[in-house]
């Protein structure tokens, strides 16, 4: 009898163990999502991100499509080069295997002398063309008959 609880008692932690380990795994059956603040702005660009996870994570890994990494929880990252970045998130639970998301062409650089200005343009148009003004090239202008 003693021997039976005991083979009881370990079966139940192990089913517990792999609950949890599957659990884990189904966690995040969706991905891992994070937030960018700004998306897009002039270089050089700082932007901040954040997960948006609520789970017991044990390490982070930021890859900012630059080049670049991070394993800080909500890093912010500086952008010095022109271009449009995908970024990639991967998390590891405390109780399942790492999970990535990637987020293609989520932030974009502009160069300085890129970002526009307004432009006015002033047009001035004279619809009289005086026979004097005009030239051998002008058109010749046709007057609509007078009513009388």
């Amino acid at each position: 009898m003693k021997h039976r609880v005991h083979s009881l008692f370990v079966l139940r932690v192990l089913v517990a163990g792999l609950l949890l380990l599957l659990g884990g795994c189904f966690l995040f059956a969706d991905g891992v999502d994070f937030a960018a603040e700004p998306r897009a702005g002039e270089a050089p660009l700082t932007v901040t991100f954040s997960p948006l996870v609520e789970e017991d994570i044990v390490s982070w890994l930021w890859d900012f499509g630059d080049g670049t990494t991070s394993t800080v929880q909500s890093p912010e990252h500086t952008y010095t080069d022109e271009g449009t970045y995908s970024v990639t998130l991967t998390v590891e639970p405390r109780w399942g295997l790492p999970v990535s998301t990637t987020k293609s062409s989520h932030i974009t650089v502009i160069r300085r002398d890129m970002v526009s200005a307004p432009i006015f343009i002033t047009f001035f148009m004279n619809p009289t063309i005086l026979p004097h003004q005009r030239s051998s090239s002008s058109p010749r202008m046709r007057h609509p008959p007078s009513a009388s």
